[in-house]
């Protein structure tokens, strides 16, 4: 996807070796790009940079703090890996039924607190960077021992304002997929040789 767009990648009529082992993409009931990622599940794919060789994933359920707290696993034989230059550690404080205004009040700007619209939580789930501390946590709220690895947009600093709701994902090929974005094809598996390609997209009835 790109601008909206998808450029490449799903096996529409079933066929496994029309796209390169591990970028294979589907669509899910309701029209949306998925990528199923081993250990992990799916994530539906917001947009694919072939130049800069990214995608960013979000969660189907709609909220990602439930699937960072786990290390996120990307085996050894996944073609991605997460990009690090924007990973940050939040903690993460069970608040149980304190809002955000009462929160304030207390003195917690939401420049250091920020609350996780999560709709599996039962209770008010508020989430600090990990990297700078609380002088004084609210006497309200119980610190939980896990961590979630988080993304903070490229443009913003370790601020719980910056969160996003996507992840992103970085990939290396022996081959630059970028070259062939920028001649108008796409990067795909050439069945012939079996190697990376640049090919020409198939025509607007294929099917």
């Amino acid at each position: 996807v790109e601008k909206g767009v998808l450029r490449s990648g799903i096996p529409s009529d079933g066929r496994t070796n029309c796209g390169i082992p591990g970028f294979e993409l589907t669509c899910s009931t309701d029209n949306r790009t998925i990528l199923h990622i081993p250990y992990e599940g799916n994530f539906y794919v917001q947009s694919i940079d072939y130049q800069l060789q990214s995608l960013q994933i979000g969660n189907p359920e709609g909220c990602l703090v439930n699937r960072t707290i786990t290390p996120f696993n990307l085996s050894f034989s996944s073609p991605f890996r997460r990009d690090e230059s924007l990973i940050t550690s939040f903690s993460l404080f069970d608040c149980g039924l304190t809002d955000a205004s009462t929160l304030r009040v207390m003195g917690y700007s939401n420049t250091s607190f920020v609350y996780v619209n999560c709709s599996r939580f039962e209770t008010h789930i508020y989430a600090a960077a990990s990297n700078q501390p609380l002088r004084v946590e609210p006497p309200s709220c119980e610190r939980l021992e896990k961590t979630a690895s988080l993304d903070r947009r490229p443009d913003g600093a370790d601020d719980p304002r910056n969160i996003t709701s996507l992840l992103t994902l970085i990939w290396k090929l022996p081959f630059n997929c970028g070259s062939c974005e920028q001649k108008g094809q796409m990067c795909g598996l050439n069945r012939t040789t079996n190697a990376t390609a640049c090919l020409n997209p198939p025509p607007l009835n294929y099917k």
